[in-house]
């Protein structure tokens, strides 16, 4: 990611990078990455609040940044990225939220909350393996992706692939989603998922999958 920001700027392209699926899952070193603006969300894997997510301005953008064109404070003269993000009165108990979930992460450990997810995942993954008519729509290895996995199946249309969250949800209380762009469904492991929980899913589509086919 480093290199393909460092190309951007060498041709003078500004850079921002999503990083709703990342902050959270790894360790991020926004600094390292370097790219111009750097965003996410708090309500995905960093588990906060919905309503509120982040904006990481590069210094080097900080003079031009200036997205409601508010001119210079009048006492601090020129004022950086955070303030020119805001008007009016900000949401407190967002905030709050946020604070307390990141402050709740950084108590377990990244790189703990890293590895659980990386060996529930690896499960599933491998538990797709045995169960016929399905397999994961992403690559395989945890390198090269996150704890997303997109289940696809060898005869399933989009009603199916609907039906088949219906089936999850209310037979099995497991929530995933569909997703149409590639038709098929979603499972999302987060730092707070058990391997039980992974191996009733495996066992809940080896009951499922058979009757889609």
């Amino acid at each position: 990611m480093q290199e393909a920001v460092r190309i951007a700027r060498s041709r003078g392209v500004k850079t921002l990078i999503d990083g709703a699926q990342a902050v959270g899952v790894f360790p991020v070193d926004v600094a390292a990455i370097d790219a111009d603006f750097y965003t996410g969300s708090l309500h995905k894997w960093l588990m906060g609040p919905a309503g509120v997510g982040f904006l990481v301005v590069n210094r080097c953008q900080w003079a031009a940044y200036n997205p409601h064109w508010q001119p210079p404070h009048a006492k601090y003269g020129v004022v950086n990225a955070a303030t020119r993000s805001e008007l009016g009165t900000p949401n407190y108990v967002l905030r709050l939220g946020a604070a307390h979930s990141i402050q709740t992460l950084q108590r377990i450990g990244v790189a703990v909350i890293e590895a659980h997810l990386r060996q529930l995942t690896e499960t599933l993954r491998r538990g797709l393996t045995t169960i016929p008519g399905v397999r994961n729509g992403g690559p395989d290895g945890w390198e090269l992706s996150s704890s997303i996995t997109t289940l696809q199946f060898d005869a399933a249309d989009a009603d199916a692939c609907k039906d088949l969250v219906t089936q999850l949800r209310q037979r099995f209380s497991i929530v995933t989603k569909f997703r149409p762009e590639v038709c098929g469904v979603r499972v999302a492991v987060a730092a707070f998922n058990t391997i039980e929980e992974i191996e009733r899913l495996l066992q809940a589509l080896t009951i499922l999958i058979p009757t889609i086919r």
